[in-house]
């Protein structure tokens, strides 16, 4: 699954999933109730010399590689919904926000 960011390899990304690619920056691993899960932190290219790089973090079953080593992953889209209140500046009154929280969990196999 994983390729050298130079060298983009032709790939079908189906609803609900997204392509990564950039350089690991670190990883580490945790353990779960359903066995170790790999955390690799990685830096897409930053659209032009002004901008900052997007850095998201991958989940995975495996070892995506080493830290600084490019990589392509292929990685299904997920997430939650949270809400919060907030107080509106103007009225005082108080309002229910809703946002999501976006994983990556990299498509193995």
């Amino acid at each position: 699954m994983n390729t050298p960011a130079s060298a983009p390899a032709p790939r079908t990304v189906a609803i609900g999933q997204v392509l990564i690619r950039g350089r690991i920056l670190s990883r580490r691993s945790i353990t779960t109730q359903q066995g170790k899960l790999w955390l690799t932190l990685v830096a897409m290219p930053a659209p032009d010399p002004y901008s900052h790089p997007a850095t998201v973090e991958v989940k995975s079953d495996k070892a995506l590689g080493q830290s600084q080593d490019d990589v392509e992953v292929l990685c299904r889209l997920g997430g939650s919904r949270r809400t919060f209140q907030v107080t509106d500046k103007e009225t005082g009154e108080r309002l229910t926000v809703a946002t999501a929280d976006n994983s990556l969990t990299a498509v193995e196999g």
